[in-house]
């Protein structure tokens, strides 16, 4: 057999491994492109989660009235001489204190008022139930039994199982 056939041959089939390498190299250098492209790109920093504070208290007293609780630390007390308020962050009563010398009515009279049982430390009385669009109120009011004053208390119900652990009348000195 003569050589030069042999040869072109060859030398074809090393153009042709040598067009095929190319063409597989431009596909592993467009992979690798968008490969680098995504680790260029740096992930945004998640934000940081808000971790919750340890709930603190304060021991309210009021000396006029001979009563005291605790409230928590989030909510801003408004407080008068026979009144005091907690206002949360967003400006919504959370718990109201009226003591006077008269028997106050329960805010807005409704025809159908549900009853609910309020259990102070010392006493365990009957509460209404007041709903409006910023949720459910507990009303309820007590002679105190010391100074004879009547204590109107008008509380939200998510603050109410506190109320009742801690809420006391106290002796006047």
């Amino acid at each position: 057999m003569k050589r030069r056939p042999i040869l072109f041959i060859f030398i074809l089939l090393t153009t042709l491994i040598f067009i095929l390498g190319v063409q597989y190299g431009k596909t592993v250098n467009v992979t690798d492109e968008a490969f680098s492209l995504l680790m260029s790109i740096t992930p945004s920093a998640e934000p940081p989660i808000p971790t919750q504070k340890d709930s603190t208290y304060i021991l309210y007293t009021n000396d006029i009235c001979n009563i005291s609780f605790l409230y928590p630390d989030t909510l801003t007390l408004k407080d008068a001489s026979t009144e005091a308020s907690l206002i949360s962050s967003s400006d919504k009563n959370q718990f109201t204190l009226d003591c006077g010398d008269e028997l106050k009515p329960s805010l807005p009279p409704s025809e159908k008022t549900a009853t609910r049982s309020v259990q102070l430390q010392q006493f365990t009385m009957i509460g209404e139930n007041l709903k409006d669009s910023e949720g459910t109120t507990i009303h309820f009011s007590r002679k105190h039994p010391y100074n004879k004053r009547t204590i109107s208390v008008t509380v939200n119900e998510s603050l109410l199982p506190l109320i009742e652990k801690t809420f006391e009348f106290v002796k006047p000195l």
